[in-house]
């Protein structure tokens, strides 16, 4: 925390929430008070300054988180690094790969059909892709659609090579919950 001392020169305060309590306990006392031999504060400065934070207008709460948010948004790297790439299990994604992935990224933002031949990896990419947003914190929920025959496959791939908790959807702890689509966030299910 920063704040401004005599003669307009900012100074570290560092002090911990114990010193503080003792600064407002000692506040009585005439003389300048040092904390942790790296601030001093002088009372009557201080309740000045009280004084005039006390006629600020106040900020509503989900004000300060939108603002909060905003500014964690601003620090993320682009996907000039792939996040994802060092969670991969038990895989190696080749070059190929890595490039469709950073395309989709950088230049289609997430919006993509993944088309290619069998065995080619489009399994990989997109949970490459998927996870990548996960981890920046631009997803929080994700609906898999397969055909049927694939529902399983997903699944172990997801879990295995990029330990993502998935449930399906014919699984019976999604059937028995109250209201399944809503209770997960990962949902593999059939077309």
């Amino acid at each position: 925390m920063r704040s401004a001392g005599t003669g307009g020169q900012a100074i570290e305060n560092t002090a911990s929430r114990a010193s503080r309590q003792n600064i407002l306990h000692e506040a009585s006392s005439p003389s300048p008070l040092t904390v942790s031999g790296e601030v001093t504060v002088h009372m009557d400065e201080a309740n000045d300054l009280l004084e005039l934070l006390a006629k600020w207008p106040t900020v509503a709460t989900h004000e300060v988180e939108l603002h909060r948010q905003a500014v964690q948004l601003s620090l993320r790297s682009g996907f000039d690094e792939l996040l994802s790439v060092k969670m991969l299990r038990e895989i190696t994604p080749f070059p190929h790969q890595l490039r469709t992935v950073e395309r989709v990224l950088r230049r289609m933002r997430g919006r993509a059909l993944l088309c290619d031949e069998v065995g080619l990896g489009k399994t990989i990419e997109a949970g490459i892709i998927l996870t990548e947003y996960i981890l920046r914190g631009l997803v929080k929920r994700a609906l898999i659609l397969t055909p049927p025959s694939l529902v399983e496959q997903w699944k172990e791939e997801v879990t295995r090579k990029l330990g993502l908790a998935f449930v399906c959807y014919d699984e019976p702890r999604f059937r028995s919950a109250d209201k399944p689509w809503q209770a997960f966030d990962y949902i593999i299910a059939s077309i």
